[in-house]
């Protein structure tokens, strides 16, 4: 096992998407919390409101009492209502997470017009892997700006490499592996499938396992940071004799 960290971000597109994105980070929706999902509620206790108010309907308040107070009364119907992060650690991870959570809400928050505009914070440790979600208001220089704000993959890249440097690194913690090619990939899989099987996982179980395993199969580096599993490295291709070089009869037949 190793001690990484995952950074995820998402653009929050539709009228009701906030106080939705809300509802799941403040454990409001009940069919989240049955045996079949992956919330353990005997320990959502454990669980951690570092900014914003209780309620799901609260961070849909704040968000539209913040948007009319900077003079946008109107926004287009695929406008971005918000930036939601994720930040996790590995599940054996050995770091004072709430000091790492408070650091990375802070750092985001900076890149992305201040903490004002912070909607909510909550720590989870109801799951496997804690982590924290962060809704921004993506409001920019009194503008509503979340796809210019978050950009395209080279800005994503760019933020990730930075927060890995500024935040992630201080901690002791590593950066999630590169996407797997080959033999590492396909060991990459397996690792993933045979850690969900030994501790039966609920994900095996869901409605949605076949889409997953899709998931793990075509990238399955997310998944290995996200369980703190070493992701595996690709066996050296042999190098070949001059000998054998010289008498080969190449592709083509003799």
């Amino acid at each position: 096992m190793i001690d990484g960290a995952i950074l995820r971000a998402k653009k929050l597109k539709g009228q009701s998407i906030v106080r939705v994105a809300a509802a799941h980070n403040k454990r409001e929706i009940q069919a989240e919390l049955g045996a079949a999902g992956s919330i353990d509620a005997n320990r959502s206790h454990l669980n951690e409101c570092l900014s914003g108010p209780p309620t799901a309907p609260q961070v849909a308040d704040r968000a539209k009492a913040m948007t009319e107070a900077a003079g946008v009364l109107r926004l287009r119907k695929d406008a971005v209502r918000a930036i939601e992060f994720v930040v996790s650690l590995a599940p054996a991870h050995a770091i004072d997470d709430r000091s790492f959570f408070i650091d990375a809400v802070a750092w985001l928050a900076c890149r992305f017009g201040g903490e004002t505009n912070i909607l909510s914070a909550d720590i989870h440790r109801d799951e496997p892997a804690p982590h924290v979600h962060l809704l921004l208001l993506p409001l920019i220089d009194g503008r509503m700006n979340g796809s210019d704000a978050l950009g395209g993959r080279t800005r994503l890249a760019l933020l990730h490499s930075d927060f890995h440097a500024e935040v992630a690194a201080p901690y002791g913690l590593k950066r999630a592996a590169a996407r797997l090619r080959g033999s590492a990939k396909a060991a990459g899989v397996m690792a993933v499938l045979e850690h969900l099987r030994g501790s039966s996982d609920p994900a095996l179980h869901s409605a949605a396992w076949g889409a997953m395993r899709d998931c793990i199969e075509r990238d399955p580096a997310p998944f290995l940071a996200e369980l703190g599993i070493a992701a595996p490295q690709s066996r050296p291709k042999a190098l070949r004799s001059m000998t054998a070089i010289f008498t080969s009869t190449g592709k083509g037949g003799a």
